[in-house]
């Protein structure tokens, strides 16, 4: 697999790690994969994405990196951190969600000196236009899109698999991860497709199944393309996990944060990760998992401290 360049932004490969007070709980074998360790700016998924949509900037003389995302957005303050370890400006533009207080991972936008600019969650279709104007600021902007989701940041989980197949030491399973903007969850599929090993299985966290699913399948043949491989691939959702839609903790997750950190001393996400585990939860209860059963950490922690209220 020929994989794009990266810059060195995290600590990699990350752990995978045994559950075994979980596994009893749920009477199958769950092991955890450590994104959420990533190491830059308290850790996540899209730190592994940055190291090669960085790299492309850095190639191309950016003078700064531009991006949008939700207020408390994972992906805006690893762009934001990973901007200044290489000497760059970052634009963020934000739209308001249902946390907008300055804390979470506003508050670590505002400690990387990022440049923020706010707007009503009514001006999401507008991104790409107010990416436009904010990168007006800077010399040679670089614009990435929401959460890094294009074929190069879809690349960055081809290689994630293929850590993760090394780790595994020949073993199958399944591989349970986020499905929100898509990229992870392509290029976790893109990688099985190339590879070989566990099947792939992605959580909507929001999106209806249909429109889901159609858009992890485009970011797969587009990541496939753009390493030089031609394979078929089997793009699977789940849904029945998205509550009240993004942003809003379902029961179920709330549940699934509580029973990790009793169990195990691992921290999920109300927003993302939470809502992957309570499927993984359903799915391994009911006797619908082949094991392990193998859970991609994708990280999200500091937006916990926004959601404290629903939390306690």
């Amino acid at each position: 697999m020929r994989l794009p360049p990266r810059v060195p932004l995290g600590t990699f490969p990350t752990p995978l790690e045994p559950l075994p007070r979980l596994s009893r709980e749920l009477g199958i074998e769950v092991l955890v994969k450590r994104d959420d360790l990533t190491g830059l700016a308290l850790g996540g998924n899209k730190v592994r994405k940055l190291e090669m949509l960085l790299a492309d900037a850095v190639a191309g003389g950016a003078d700064a990196v531009v991006t949008c995302g939700s207020v408390q957005s994972n992906h805006c303050r690893c762009t934001a951190a990973a901007a200044r370890k290489l000497g760059l400006e970052c634009g963020l533009v934000l739209f308001d969600g249902r946390h907008n207080e300055e804390n979470g991972n506003l508050l670590l936008d505002h400690l990387f000196g990022a440049t923020v600019e706010r707007h009503p969650a009514a001006a999401k279709p507008r991104a790409e236009a107010l990416m436009t104007e904010l990168g007006r600021r800077y010399r040679r902007p670089y614009r990435i899109p929401f959460g890094g989701s294009n074929a190069l940041g879809a690349a960055a989980y081809a290689w994630g698999y293929q850590e993760l197949l090394e780790q595994l030491g020949g073993r199958r399973g399944t591989v349970f991860c986020v499905t929100s903007s898509g990229a992870t969850h392509a290029g976790l599929v893109a990688g099985q497709a190339i590879l070989g090993g566990p099947q792939v299985v992605g959580v909507s966290i929001a999106d209806r199944v249909v429109d889901a699913r159609p858009r992890v399948a485009r970011l797969v043949v587009e990541t496939l393309r753009l390493l030089g491989e031609e394979r078929p691939y089997r793009v699977t959702v789940l849904g029945g996990q998205q509550g009240g839609g993004y942003g809003i903790p379902s029961k179920a997750g709330l549940a699934a944060i509580r029973l990790l950190a009793r169990t195990e001393g691992i921290l999920l996400d109300p927003v993302y990760t939470a809502k992957a585990m309570a499927a993984l939860i359903e799915r391994a209860r009911g006797g619908q998992v082949a094991e392990p059963a193998i859970f991609l950490h994708s990280g999200g922690v500091p937006a916990l401290f926004s959601y404290a209220a629903e939390l306690l």
